[in-house]
C-alpha cells in the first residue's frame, strides 16, 4: 500500500478503506478539538513510529510473534485514576523497562521533578525481587530522608548508625550475640517511703533517698522484665524494709542502707504477682559500706575477753581462750566478690611469753564462733605469738579456722600502734598493707596473696581468739573507726 499522508483533515474527510483499514468520522469534533474516531481494529506494522509535527518520535509500536498479551489504556472518571494494564491471559503481569542503564521513574503530579526511581543496575540478570503486600486495611510505608540500605527482617543485618525503636524490640529466638555497648534511657523519680517501682517506665532508674524505704511494692509486672534503681543515700543512714512476699537473694528483709552511699537496687520479675519479684541490693562507690564507732554494741559475743567496750570506743581482743570472739552482721548484705577496702587501727598491747596464741580477725560466711568444725569462707589477718612472732594475711575457702592459709609478713609482731588496710584487689587477688600513721601513708610493709575466686559472700565481721597453749600474752585493741568501702580498690 503506498503512503498516504493525512492533511487538513475535517469531521467530513472520509477514508479510503485501501489507505485504512477502518475509519469514522467524529461527528462530534469541532475545528478547535479536530478528532479521528476508529473502529475496534487497527493494524500496523513492526517498529511503526508516531511523531509529533516536528517529525520527533513519540510512540514506536514493536511485535511480538504469536502475541497473545498486549496492553489497555483506560480513561477515568471524575475521581478515578487513568489506567494502564497489562490483557490477554487469565493471570499476566506488565513489565516497564529502561533503556540501558536508565531507571524507571515515577513523577509527581504537582512537581515533575519530584522523583520516585527505581535502580536495577546492580541486580543479577535473570534475577527479580518480588514485594509482597498482605494488607488488610489502608496503609502507609515511609521511607526515610535518607541515603541508606533498608534492613529486611528474615536476613542477617547489619546496622552501621543508631537506631531507635519507640514501640519495644521482641526478639525470639537465638542469642544477642556481640553487643559493644548496651545503653539504657534512665530516668530519675522522687523518694517516697512507700514506692510502686513501676516495670512500664525506665529499666534504669535513679532516686535520691532522703528517708527510709519501708513498703516497697511493684507495678505493671512481666515475666522477664527486670529494673535497676540506683539509690543515692544522704548523709544519714538510711533502713531499706524489703517486701514480705519478695525472694531476696543477698540480705536480710531489712538492710541499712549507710550514709553518702550509693546502692544498687535490682528486681525481676519471674512472673505476674507480687510474689513473683526477685530482690538484690549492693551497697558500693562512695560512702561507707560499714562505718563502725563503737559508740553503741551491735555486736555479738560469746565472752567476756573479746567484745566490744563502748566507754573507750574500742573493741577488746584477747588470745587466754579458743574460740571467744565478737561478730556483726556489716550492712545485711554480703561485700562484693570482686573488690573492697578496709581500714582501721589495730593496737597490740599486751605481748610477752612464750607458747601459742593467736588472733584473728576477718570477714567470713557464717556466725559461728567455733573455729574447728564450722567450714566457711573468709579473708582477714591474723596474729601469733608464738616461736616466731608474725602478722600474717589468712584466708579460707569453705575450710574450718583452723585449716586457713596464712601467708607471713616479715615485719615482726610486737607490742604496737599499726593501721591496716585490708584490700580485695580482685577475685583471685587480697592485699593488707600494715601502715605507721593514721593517714596511711607510712606504709610499714605489704604483702599480696593469691586467693581462690570461690571465696564469695563475706557477710560478717568476726574477731576468734585461740589459745594453743604455753603462757603466752597476746590481747589489745580495735579502735574506731572500722571502715569498709565496697566496690573499689582504692580509699
Amino acid at each position: 500500500m503506498p503512503d498516504t499522508q493525512l492533511v487538513n483533515m475535517t469531521e467530513a474527510t472520509i477514508l479510503a478503506l485501501t489507505d485504512i483499514l477502518y475509519a469514522v468520522v467524529d461527528p462530534s469534533g469541532t475545528p478547535a478539538d479536530r478528532k479521528i474516531t476508529v473502529g475496534n481494529l487497527m493494524k500496523f506494522a513492526d517498529g511503526v513510529v508516531i511523531s509529533d509535527e516536528n517529525g520527533n518520535e513519540i510512540l514506536k509500536i514493536l511485535k511480538t510473534a504469536s502475541a497473545v498479551n498486549e496492553i489497555e489504556f483506560q480513561n477515568g472518571a471524575t475521581g478515578q485514576n487513568a489506567v494502564i494494564r497489562a490483557s490477554g491471559e487469565t493471570n499476566i503481569g506488565l513489565t516497564l523497562t529502561g533503556k540501558g542503564t536508565g531507571k524507571i521513574s515515577i513523577g509527581d503530579g504537582a512537581d515533575p521533578t519530584k522523583l520516585l526511581e527505581y535502580e536495577l543496575v546492580g541486580a543479577t540478570t535473570a534475577k527479580k525481587v518480588t514485594i509482597v503486600s498482605s494488607h488488610t486495611d489502608d496503609r502507609t510505608i515511609t521511607l526515610p530522608n535518607a541515603t541508606t540500605v533498608l534492613a529486611g527482617l528474615a536476613v542477617a543485618q547489619t546496622f552501621t548508625t543508631l537506631q531507635t525503636f519507640s514501640a519495644g524490640i521482641d526478639l525470639s529466638g537465638s542469642d544477642i550475640d556481640n553487643i559493644q555497648n548496651l545503653i539504657h534511657d534512665q530516668s530519675a523519680i522522687s523518694y517516697n517511703a512507700t514506692i510502686a517501682f513501676d516495670f512500664a517506665l525506665d529499666q534504669e532508674q535513679t532516686m535520691a533517698v532522703t528517708g527510709d524505704l519501708s513498703t516497697l511494692t511493684t507495678s505493671n509486672r512481666v515475666a522477664g522484665k527486670s529494673k535497676t534503681v540506683f539509690l543515692s543515700i544522704d548523709s544519714t543512714d538510711r533502713i531499706l524494709v524489703f517486701n514480705s512476699s519478695w525472694k531476696v537473694e543477698n540480705a536480710d528483709s531489712v538492710v541499712t542502707l549507710p550514709a553518702d552511699s550509693v546502692c544498687k537496687l535490682s528486681l525481676r520479675c519471674i512472673g505476674t504477682a507480687e510474689t513473683d519479684i526477685v530482690a538484690e541490693i549492693d551497697i558500693f562507690e562512695a560512702g561507707y559500706f560499714f562505718n563502725e564507732d563503737f559508740v553503741t554494741d551491735d555486736w555479738t559475743d560469746n565472752g567476756v575477753t573479746t567484745k566490744v567496750n563502748t566507754g573507750t570506743n574500742v573493741l577488746d581482743w584477747d588470745s587466754d581462750t579458743n574460740d571467744n570472739g565478737a561478730r556483726i552482721d556489716m550492712a545485711g548484705i554480703a561485700l562484693s566478690d570482686t573488690a573492697w577496702i578496709a581500714r582501721f587501727p589495730l593496737i597490740v598491747a599486751g605481748f610477752s611469753g612464750t607458747g601459742n596464741h593467736q588472733f584473728l580477725f576477718c570477714v567470713n560466711t557464717r556466725t559461728e564462733f567455733t573455729g574447728a568444725t564450722n567450714t566457711r569462707d573468709f579473708l582477714g589477718m591474723s596474729l601469733v605469738k608464738s616461736t616466731s612472732d608474725t602478722y600474717r594475711i589468712a584466708y579460707g575457702d569453705g575450710v574450718v579456722y583452723d585449716s586457713r592459709s596464712a601467708q607471713n609478713f616479715t615485719h615482726a609482731l610486737q607490742a604496737e600502734t599499726v593501721y591496716v588496710e585490708w584490700i580485695r584487689l580482685s577475685a583471685t587477688s587480697f592485699r593488707i598493707n600494715l601502715y605507721s600513721d593514721s593517714a596511711f601513708s607510712s606504709l610499714i610493709e605489704t604483702q599480696t596473696a593469691p586467693i581462690p575466686s570461690t571465696i564469695q559472700g563475706l557477710r560478717y565481721m568476726m574477731a576468734i581468739e585461740a589459745d594453743y597453749g604455753g603462757t603466752a600474752t597476746l590481747n589489745g585493741t580495735i579502735p574506731a573507726p572500722v571502715q569498709i568501702k565496697n566496690g573499689v580498690t582504692s580509699w
